[in-house]
């Protein structure tokens, strides 16, 4: 996910922003302490997405929201991690040790030290139709000159064989749609938690941009009004760096077709 500030004309503007990004939780006493805003310098701007712990100094989040050449060249003076104060914590935040890219648009960052914080567990049971999921992620906190986020938890629904998406038909279908589930470009790269507490997606960014969408969206979607529903990549069909190698992938993420049942209307 990403806020892009400018300040055109200043080559060292980007390094000034991300150390004076600011980070709050939109409730103190339900902030989820695994959850952080990812800045990094772009020039004269930064960019602001949301990424979560896996490990006790590393976190997941979204490779859109970094460098190119973050994992070639070097990220310490041009990715900061920082997560707000809450009830339980005292607002912290980490420089960028190293980078590892990984699958689709997973990417790993290793911190410059551990956090003290609790760890999310990854899960590859997928993600079935009706679920209720949490997704804590980051979102615009105000239109300053400065990086400023703001953690709130989203409560959404997975839909399968929704018209939005019918190529979401199983649990273990590569993405997967949400409903009442609106996300911001900060948002881009925050988990997708079911309710045993486990990460079961990534939230991603490109499907609305790609060409095939838009296409869909005029012929099939009618212009309808999608801010509401997200989509993300599932864990099920996508393996981690801190996986044993060798994992056999699902039948169902090779399916890009809507199989018998027709189509839902939920979404």
């Amino acid at each position: 996910g990403e806020q892009i500030l400018d300040q055109p004309g200043r080559p060292e503007a980007g390094k000034k922003l991300l150390n004076e990004a600011e980070v709050l939780c939109s409730d103190m006493g339900n902030c989820p302490e695994s959850v952080a805003m990812v800045v990094s310098a772009h020039g004269d701007g930064v960019k602001s997405c949301t990424g979560f712990l896996i490990g006790a100094d590393l976190i997941a989040t979204s490779g859109k929201c970094l460098p190119a050449d973050a994992a070639s060249a070097g990220c310490a003076d041009r990715i900061r991690v920082l997560f707000p104060a809450s009830d339980s914590h005292i607002a912290s935040s980490f420089n960028c040790q190293g980078v590892t890219l990984g699958s689709s648009d997973l990417t790993l960052i290793r911190l410059s030290q551990p956090t003290g914080r609790k760890v999310l567990a990854i899960s590859s049971d997928g993600v079935a139709d009706g679920a209720r999921v949490s997704v804590p992620l980051v979102q615009a906190a105000s239109h300053t000159s400065k990086p400023f986020g703001e953690i709130r938890v989203r409560s959404c629904k997975a839909v399968q064989r929704s018209i939005v998406l019918p190529q979401y038909r199983s649990d273990s279908s590569p993405i997967i749609a949400l409903g009442d589930c609106p996300v911001d470009e900060m948002g881009i790269g925050a988990p997708v938690i079911s309710e045993n507490g486990q990460v079961r997606a990534q939230i991603r960014s490109d499907l609305k941009n790609t060409d095939e969408f838009q296409d869909y969206y005029r012929a099939v979607l009618n212009h309808r009004d999608v801010s509401d529903i997200a989509f993300a990549t599932n864990f099920a069909c996508l393996s981690t760096p801190l996986e044993a190698a060798g994992r056999t992938l699902p039948r169902g993420c090779t399916a890009d077709s809507v199989g018998p049942g027709g189509i839902s209307r939920e979404l």
